[in-house]
């Protein structure tokens, strides 16, 4: 799929040329629209598989070091045999470029992390005490295979039984 869509935004490319002057901008403009294009698509595609690896601003870097290596490559068009045809490939760039926004080990939630940003029932009192709970070494309502949400509701379920009284450690 994503050769075809790299194929058609090379077209695409191809079909922006003849709309300009002969010059730098029947160069830059394709390449930079067709580039686009298929950074795009890699994007949405990959932000519903995987969650980013880079922070914003490293982001906001590697964009910007991708498309000074477009220019530099449009730029050395002069001494690149049959650049003509090989800029229509240009977008591959962007294979790279989502590979390496989306290709690292992300921050991925982890069970004691979605514990605590706000397990569903209780107040902010009892979400604070099984905070305090989870801390623990030896925790008695952790099973293997059960989340800690599963967890959450067990130690809730406890403490409605057992007003007042706090779980053993």
């Amino acid at each position: 799929m994503k050769g075809i869509v790299l194929i058609l935004c090379g077209l695409v490319g191809y079909m922006l040329v003849p709309l300009f002057p002969d010059g730098s901008l029947a160069i830059y403009i394709p390449m930079l629209v067709s580039y686009h294009l298929f950074l795009a698509f890699l994007v949405i595609t990959a932000v519903q598989d995987r969650g980013i690896s880079l922070s914003p601003v490293s982001t906001v870097f590697t964009h910007v070091a991708c498309l000074a290596l477009l220019v530099v490559f449009a730029e050395a068009r002069d001494h690149i045999p049959y650049f003509w045809v090989i800029r229509f490939f240009t977008p591959s760039i962007a294979l790279f470029e989502a590979t390496w926004l989306f290709g690292g080990k992300g921050k991925k939630k982890s069970d004691y992390d979605r514990a605590e940003a706000g397990p569903t029932g209780g107040n902010a009192e009892d979400y604070e005490d099984f905070v305090l709970y989870l801390r623990q070494g030896n925790r008695q309502f952790s099973k293997p295979g059960r989340s800690v949400k599963e967890e959450f509701k067990h130690w809730l379920d406890y403490r409605a039984k057992h007003p007042g009284e706090r779980p053993a450690a």
